[in-house]
């Protein structure tokens, strides 16, 4: 009892390895002065009390390993310690909760820093994006779900009580975890070490990396979970439709009322959270409006100026009424009115299906700041409710750009034209289909459809 009282003392977890060092010299020099000299000669004490002091510092740490200072990189655990201690602190965090949440957390998680530079959402086309998220697997899977009475009730009432379309909801989890069948506890990572990860060595994601670990301190020192459960994503999402932290303390819901918001194993309080999550927001952030489509599949006239969707240096909004004037028509059936504007989207170019995107589109993104991601999501709900879209397939020689580096080289050469004042971040969003729009159309290139294409580069690299 004496030596393991005497081994936490040494290494308590929120003192350091150097901290360790300073109270076993301490021990140790205590120890020596009460030590009759009959065990040692004079000269011979400090080389037994040194031999000493790293055998019982070795015996910390292998016999009582969940308290003693854990291998890993001192680094990472200096900053764990140095930087985000004190804000979780400031946060109201305990040292218990601290303590319990990072007791395994010792070195960073390497592999999350590759896999956030490879975003799918931004690394393959959106045709390819969105051809692997609405896969007839997906779709059959999705009505399986439909004919289980409990979430088919559940869904129903999640949307009139929400007033959103429960077949979005149920694209959501579709995508975002195969239904749930994606939650697979051997590849699902520790939320902390993630978070972290992302605070201690990813410049772009620091901010965001330190804000979702005190999150997911909040959750656990607040009881909606234990630090076990605490599991997602490299980006840290959670549970059946992928909460981050701070999603989760701002959206998630009880739905069955029994006194938990378990997104993780209640299939219900997720799909109600993702709900909440479409139907309110902070701020002035959109949200869902009731008995409105995402979007619609159009066709876009022959000989069409692109010009009209890109006016102001991004996706032009207009009434559904201009877009009707200007030749666009809905691909099957009537254009829908709207409560608000609409952008026309034409992701693969001419060659490939186009869409009016209404207001609901860009509540979508709240979920996930992705045209492809958005788009994803709503043609697998329109097909998981029988309607068989797109109605033009996606063109198989699309070669927009996909490389990072390409992307940024684009944008590069365009602001350089005075066409783009965007960031230089190699991602391709409205104000890169417009400035492409506006090169070709100087440039003399047909169609002037505003996509990036390896055509456009090499055009602006004879510029």
């Amino acid at each position: 009892m004496i030596l393991r009282n005497m081994c936490l003392y040494f290494t308590s977890p929120l003192v350091g390895e150097g901290g360790a060092k300073r109270r076993v010299r301490g021990f140790l020099s205590s120890a020596v002065k009460n030590t009759p000299l009959s065990l040692a000669s004079a000269r011979q004490l400090p080389h037994k009390w040194g031999a000493l002091s790293i055998c019982l510092f070795i015996l910390c740490i292998f016999i009582f390993p969940a308290h003693a200072q854990q291998s890993g990189d001192p680094q990472f655990q200096a900053f764990v310690q140095q930087k985000i201690w004190p804000k979780a602190q400031a946060a109201g965090i305990d040292q218990a909760t601290f303590a319990a949440a990072f007791e395994d957390v010792t070195s960073p998680d390497r592999s999350i820093l590759g896999t956030a530079k490879k975003q799918p959402e931004f690394a393959s086309t959106v045709g390819n994006y969105v051809g692997k998220r609405v896969s007839p697997a997906r779709i059959q899977n999705g009505a399986k779900k439909l004919e289980d009475g409990r979430i088919h009730n559940a869904l129903s009432q999640i949307g009139k009580k929400y007033n959103v379309d429960p077949f979005v909801v149920l694209s959501i989890w579709g995508i975002e975890s195969s239904y749930g069948a994606a939650l697979n506890p051997e590849t699902l990572k520790n939320v902390f070490r993630s978070m972290a990860t992302l605070a201690y060595a990813d410049s772009a994601r620091r901010e965001f990396g330190f804000e979702q670990t005190i999150a997911a301190l909040k959750i656990v020192k607040r009881g909606y979970a234990e630090v076990h459960e605490m599991r997602g994503s490299w980006a840290g999402a959670m549970g059946h439709t992928q909460f981050i932290p701070t999603s989760y303390l701002v959206y998630a819901q009880d739905f069955d009322g029994d006194g938990h918001r378990d997104i993780w194993n209640n299939i219900g309080d997720a799909l109600a959270s993702t709900a909440a999550h479409l139907a309110t927001s902070e701020g002035n952030a959109p949200t869902w409006i009731d008995e409105e489509p995402w979007g619609v599949e159009v066709v876009v006239p022959q000989g069409f100026n692109y010009a009209n969707a890109y006016e102001n240096g991004g996706f032009e909004e207009k009434s559904i009424t201009a877009w009707q004037q200007l030749g666009i028509r809905a691909a099957s059936g009537g254009l829908p009115n709207s409560r608000g504007e609409a952008t026309l989207y034409v992701p693969s170019g001419v060659n490939g299906p186009a869409f009016l995107l209404y207001p609901n589109f860009k509540v979508i993104k709240r979920y996930n700041f992705s045209n492809a991601y958005a788009l994803a999501v709503g043609l697998l709900a329109d097909r998981l409710r029988g309607e068989n879209v797109p109605v033009r397939s996606w063109p198989s020689d699309d070669d927009q750009l996909t490389r990072i580096a390409d992307v940024k080289l684009l944008q590069s050469r365009l602001t350089q034209l005075g066409h783009y004042n965007g960031k230089i971040d190699g991602f391709v969003g409205p104000k890169v289909y417009a400035a492409t729009h506006a090169f070709q159309a100087r440039a003399g290139i047909s169609p002037a459809d505003g996509l990036p294409t390896q055509e456009v580069l090499e055009a602006l690299r004879d510029k």
